[in-house]
C-alpha cells in the first residue's frame, strides 16, 4: 500500500499477542516501514475488554492505537441491561466501552485515542436468504444490525487523520 498505491493512511483491524512482543514482529516491521515513508497507521486495540491488554500491532509505539468509546445510546433505546431505569435521561457521553482492550502491553504501551465503537448500528440487507446474519431476534430484518468494536473505532480515527492530512496540504500548498 505504501510502495505501490502511495497511501497517506493505513487502517488495520487485526492483531495478535506474540511472545515476546518485540520490534521483530512482522506486523510492526511492515508498519514501521510504511511510517518511515510518511504513512499514518491506525490500528484497533482489540475487543478483549478492560481487564485485558492491547495486542500487536497496536503495541507498536509508532502507530495510533485506537480503543472504543460508547454513549450507551443503543442500550437506552433497547432497554438492554436495564438501561431504562428511572432517573436515566438522555445519552451518557465519554465512556470507554467495556469490550475495548485496555491496559498496558509488556513494553508499557497503552491506548492512544478512542472513538465510537460500542453498540452502534450498521446497514444490513433485508435479503435474509442471501444474508441470514441480518436476522433480528424477532426473525425478520429491519435493514440495520447492531455493530461495534475497536474495528469500528480505528477507521473513524483513520478518516480523521486523512482529513487532517488533506487540510494541512491544502493550507500549506502540498
Amino acid at each position: 500500500a505504501a510502495d505501490t498505491a502511495h497511501v497517506n493512511v493505513l487502517n488495520e483491524s487485526f492483531g495478535g499477542n506474540p511472545i515476546p512482543d518485540t520490534s521483530q514482529d512482522l506486523l510492526k516491521a511492515a508498519n514501521d516501514a510504511a511510517i518511515a515513508q510518511g504513512v499514518t497507521v491506525t490500528t484497533s486495540t482489540g475487543d478483549a475488554g478492560v481487564t485485558n491488554t492491547i495486542g500487536s500491532p497496536a503495541t507498536d509505539p509508532a502507530v495510533i492505537a485506537v480503543g472504543a468509546s460508547t454513549t450507551f445510546q443503543a442500550y437506552l433505546q433497547s432497554s438492554y441491561h436495564g438501561a431504562d431505569l428511572p432517573g436515566i435521561k438522555g445519552w451518557v457521553n465519554n465512556n470507554i466501552s467495556s469490550l475495548s482492550s485496555a491496559g498496558y502491553s509488556s513494553t508499557g504501551r497503552s491506548v492512544d485515542l478512542v472513538a465510537p465503537g460500542d453498540i452502534n448500528f450498521a446497514p444490513c440487507s433485508t435479503d435474509l436468504d442471501t444474508y441470514p446474519e441480518c436476522t433480528t431476534f424477532a426473525g425478520g430484518s429491519d435493514g440495520i444490525e447492531e455493530a461495534g468494536g475497536t474495528s469500528e473505532s480505528a477507521p473513524i480515527v483513520a478518516g480523521v487523520a486523512a482529513l487532517a492530512i488533506q487540510a494541512y496540504r491544502a493550507g500549506h500548498h502540498g
